[in-house]
């Protein structure tokens, strides 16, 4: 499956206005994509499927790269966190109100 990275490093003015527009749940700095300090590295991305020559918003789509890319990451010993099971319970888009399906962070 082709990827998209659509987002990585998010700016002050641009987390606070997904969080007042409801796209995000946290202010500047409390978000994964937040960098504080010039050296440091966003500990998440947007990253969206990209299906017959277009990002694809589709659920189906977007569960399906979450399951590589946490796959991966768990094969690989790095623990990700993903925008569809947010408490990491296994229970994807049931038992939560907020979805990101295409935000994966690290987790340290």
């Amino acid at each position: 499956m082709d990827v998209s990275i659509v987002e990585g490093v998010r700016s002050k003015e641009r987390q606070n206005k997904f969080y007042k527009n409801g796209k995000s749940r946290l202010k500047w700095p409390l978000g994964k994509h937040n960098v504080v300090e010039p050296n440091d590295l966003s500990l998440a991305v947007d990253a969206a499927p990209f299906i017959r020559g277009a990002i694809s918003w589709d659920a189906r789509h977007c569960i399906y790269l979450a399951g590589v890319v946490c796959g991966v990451g768990a094969h690989m010993g790095v623990r990700i966190r993903w925008g569809g099971d947010w408490d990491m319970d296994g229970e994807a888009m049931t038992d939560q109100d907020f979805q990101d399906l295409v935000h994966f962070e690290l987790i340290s």
